[in-house]
């Protein structure tokens, strides 16, 4: 995200379980200051127990996430299983989110569509409609 954001994650159900060594290489890599690609996440902390992701703490947010992409990455190699939604909420309301699954990432996409459209989708799909099983 190239300007003014937070960033928000959800653990999926049936949480995330993460490789311990993987996890504390990516804390290095963000926290070494001759990276220069480093801005949002540096010093970024990731908290386990044991082998399970607790949570995901960048240093400042809001930030600057110019390193979005490079940090979705590690963290994708960190991942043994599960899956993480990452949200970036920008100062005027854009939104960029990615499911993040191990060595994978994959984007998602805001959909606008008129009120009537949804009740339609509501009506043929019922509750489903409303959160996406990830």
């Amino acid at each position: 995200m190239g300007y003014l954001s937070y960033f928000q994650y959800e653990i999926l159900p049936n949480g995330v379980k993460i490789n311990n060594s993987k996890c504390n290489e990516l804390e290095q890599f963000f926290a070494d200051k001759s990276n220069s690609d480093i801005f949002g996440f540096r010093n970024v902390k990731i908290e386990t127990d044991g082998d399970q992701l607790i949570g995901i703490y960048p240093e400042e947010n809001p930030a600057k996430f110019y390193d979005d992409e490079l940090f979705i990455l590690k963290l994708s190699e960190c991942i043994e299983s599960g899956k993480i939604l990452i949200q970036f909420i920008g100062e005027e309301g854009d939104i960029g989110a990615y499911i993040i699954k191990p060595n994978e990432v994959e984007c998602m996409y805001n959909v606008l569509i008129p009120a009537s459209e949804y009740e339609n989708l509501k009506k043929k799909y019922g509750a489903s409609i409303l959160r996406v099983d990830w």
